[in-house]
């Protein structure tokens, strides 16, 4: 069967968990050549209508909003940039980067045309324009900046020798 959903220690619904047992159903009716009877029907569209709304909330806590809420948390690590949301709201942003990994590194934020679009790179470094840049950032450390996001796309990525070229680098958008 193919997994749908993701686990995850940090809240997401594991939807998989669902289907699984959705699938163990469908099949007890299917293969014993017996008709699926009404309580089952119930509990499938029951249980499809509680993976909806679960994933319905996913997507809401991932749009951020308020004064309050627009904190956009990265974290980074050798060739990895992991935003907290792919969509935060348009406005004054703080950007807090925490490094889990060894090596130092720097956060660049450059607004893009269009979502994930690719940088061009020159030598070792990708040219850019940067909208800000955070300090460097020794592994196991956190450093922050603010910034004013307008609607629109973004690319956070380490411009730091070959990091960017090695696929240090995550598209979000602004709303």
């Amino acid at each position: 069967m193919t997994n749908f959903g993701r686990s995850s220690s940090d809240g997401i619904v594991e939807p998989e968990r669902d289907l699984r047992h959705l699938d163990l159903i469908l099949r007890s009716g299917a293969e014993g050549g017996a008709r699926t009877n009404h309580a089952q029907v119930k509990r499938i569209v029951l249980l499809i209508a509680l993976v909806a709304v679960g994933w319905s909330g996913v997507a809401a806590d991932s749009v951020a909003s308020g004064p309050a809420s627009r904190v956009l948390r990265v974290e980074v690590a050798e060739w990895s940039i992991v935003p907290a949301a792919g969509v935060v709201a348009a406005g004054p942003t703080r950007i807090v980067v925490r490094n889990l990994g060894e090596d130092v590194h720097q956060i660049t934020l450059v607004r893009t045309i269009r979502f994930g679009a690719s940088l061009p790179l020159r030598d070792d470094h990708a040219v850019v324009r940067p909208i800000a840049v955070s300090g460097v950032v020794a592994g196991g450390h956190s450093t922050s900046f603010t910034v004013t996001l307008r609607p629109g796309s973004y690319v956070l990525l380490d411009n730091l020798p070959w990091n960017y070229w090695r696929g240090a680098s995550v598209a979000f958008t602004a709303r």
